[in-house]
């Protein structure tokens, strides 16, 4: 870490991310506090004691269920930028989902950040890089899932710190508050789970990129962990690639060779996670990716659907397959399937992809988007253009006014979100709905 008169120039990416988690750490415990005031607390003997007192909550759109707010969003934000603000002070970026609320102001109490709450294990294995302070913004959603969490969908709520840097997401820290979906009365670090993701570019001529993903205390995801599909990585790529739009003729060929590498079977679906929302461009894009797996002969048996809540969780299910609420039994399942009715096995098994509304902003997509990177995934716009993370033009910045498409590995390689995207832009109902002439 460079200094210059006091001030913070250049930064470890490293150490940022590794403060970020300890940040995320916070929050997540701030979080459990406010849950543990709700009316289902687990006692000392595994057994559910009821309290009188609920969370409250207030919308800051009456008429939009997503925009709730509680206190836990608060006190979360609240200490989360307060100890971002103790160890790098006022030159670093940072964007807030609650920066609006009076309340939610840096708690000025708060200790400097630790770079040794976890071992880090994955993340030592590769080489850091020093970045300018200023070309790095913090994006925090201090609850994502705030709707979740007031109808005591625990197992849907996490706390998202993603960094961007020159507008790229390179790093996310995934907090999971509830790793068993249920409240506990710890609230310290060993009772929540995080996952991390590192995913930059080195600048150097062979464009080398290097992707780190681990999970910390992911033995509390319990069965989940053991689905993941990818747990712990730590590798440096030395292949530089430039994206070319697809056409026909190669869609084609990539076709032909997922049909004659593809082992899968009507038993293993693709799978699609998207949300409840009524959004008439989310459901034209969700029909649109359903018609592409179904015209492909890799997949013999229909689309399945994943109704799950949160932008987070949804990317980070198909990230690393994790769902935190697959190890508990004592919540509301998180999950509606589509047409099917599949089983358990098929409701807790990695989405190949995720479709969200229009209405998700840069702190709902930066952190996942980083840890999806890491994993080999990627994240788009609905029409194939990459996400930018800026801080410059605020409010309509923030806003991924044409949705959000997340692939895992497997569908990126395939080339299926290629095509997803291809068609989408070719799709005249969608073209319409977003005032778009031709892409």
């Amino acid at each position: 870490m460079t200094e210059f008169g006091g001030a913070v120039e250049k930064i470890s990416l490293k150490l940022l991310a590794k403060h970020c988690v300890d940040a995320c750490v916070r929050g997540c415990k701030e979080i459990r506090a406010v849950a543990k005031r709700n009316k289902r607390v687990m006692d000392d003997d595994g057994n559910f004691a009821m309290k009188k007192e609920k969370i409250k909550h207030t919308f800051k759109d009456e008429n939009d269920a997503r925009s709730a707010l509680t206190e836990a969003d608060v006190n979360a934000q609240s200490v989360i930028i307060g100890a971002l603000r103790k160890s790098y002070g006022e030159r670093l970026n940072i964007v807030g989902e609650e920066d609006g609320d009076a309340n939610a102001k840096p708690r000025e109490d708060e200790e400097k950040l630790r770079d040794d709450c976890f071992e880090f294990s994955k993340m030592e294995e590769v080489e850091d890089v020093e970045v300018r302070v200023g070309d790095c913004v913090v994006f925090v959603d201090p609850v994502d899932g705030t709707r979740e969490f007031i109808e005591e969908r625990y197992q849907n709520c996490q706390c998202l710190i993603g960094i961007a840097h020159k507008g790229r997401a390179v790093v996310g820290v995934v907090g999971i508050p509830f790793p068993k979906g249920e409240i506990t009365k710890d609230c310290d670090v060993e009772a929540l789970a995080v996952v991390y993701g590192m995913c930059y570019e080195k600048e150097d001529e062979g464009g080398t990129v290097v992707r780190v993903l681990e999970t910390c205390n992911e033995t509390l995801l319990g069965n989940a962990a053991a689905a993941a599909t990818t747990i712990a990585l730590a590798e440096t790529t030395k292949t530089k690639t430039t994206k070319t739009p697809t056409t026909n003729q190669q869609q084609q060929q990539q076709k032909k060779q997922r049909v004659s590498s593809e082992t899968t079977t009507p038993s293993s679906p693709y799978i699609l996670t998207t949300g409840d929302s009524k959004s008439k461009a989310l459901r034209a894009a969700v029909e649109v990716v359903e018609e592409c797996i179904r015209d492909d002969n890799a997949y013999p048996t229909p689309p399945e659907r994943l109704i799950t809540g949160g932008a987070g969780n949804k990317i980070l299910r198909v990230a690393t397959g994790i769902s935190p609420s697959s190890s508990s039994s004592q919540q509301t399942p998180p999950t509606t399937t589509t047409p099917n009715d599949p089983s358990k096995q098929t409701k807790n098994a990695p989405p190949d992809c995720a479709l969200m509304h229009m209405g998700t902003c840069a702190w709902d997509t930066a952190a996942p988007e980083a840890v999806l990177r890491a994993s080999g995934g990627t994240v788009t716009d609905l029409f194939g253009s990459r996400l930018v993370y800026d801080c410059s033009n605020k409010n309509e910045a923030y806003v991924n006014a044409r949705g959000v498409l997340a692939s895992s590995k497997r569908t990126v390689e395939s080339g299926l979100h290629d095509m997803f995207c291809q068609k989408m832009r070719e799709s005249e109902t969608l073209l319409t709905l977003f005032g778009i002439d031709v892409l």
